[in-house]
């Protein structure tokens, strides 16, 4: 249940910022996002799983703390 609830925050999490930007996922806000969380050169370090997991893990940080 926990990992349901889970899940459910995140894409809510995502939802609001993919809203909050319009739409545009090649801003200039997640060329950022991507060079702070995976690093400058493209070269990302981790494997598609967990990067997939640290996309929702912040994904459900950033609705909790729109919540608080």
């Amino acid at each position: 249940m926990d990992r349901l609830l889970r899940a459910f925050q995140a894409g809510f999490g995502l939802m609001a910022l993919v809203i909050g930007q319009r739409g545009r996922m090649r801003s200039t806000y997640w060329a950022w996002r991507r060079e702070t969380a995976f690093g400058p050169d493209g070269r990302w370090p981790m494997s598609r799983q967990s990067r997939r997991r640290a996309v929702l893990s912040y994904a459900r940080w950033s609705w909790l703390m729109k919540r608080s």
